[in-house]
């Protein structure tokens, strides 16, 4: 079991020390130049995939307030009473 774990800790440990590398470098920036086009072309492209009559954001929270307002409810988190 403590010899997984570490392995495992040494694995995460050089990932990160992978990570902070390509940071300082500028390659992690040259590749996130690279790719953004595509990234936005796929948020575009999933944003089309949904269904067209869904809500925004603004009228969900909008339909969220009106009816925790008639529930006499407070914004926030809800509590479910049990019982």
């Amino acid at each position: 079991m403590e010899a997984e774990r570490q392995a495992i800790e040494a694995k995460k440990d050089r990932l990160h020390q992978n990570n902070l590398k390509r940071k300082a470098n500028g390659s992690q920036q040259k590749y996130e130049a690279r790719y953004e086009s595509r990234r936005i072309a796929r948020m575009k492209e999933l944003k089309e995939a949904l269904p067209k009559n869904s809500m925004s954001v603004a009228e969900y929270y909008a339909m969220r307030k009106e009816t925790r307002t008639a529930l006499d409810m407070t914004e926030g988190r809800m509590i479910y009473e049990h019982g």
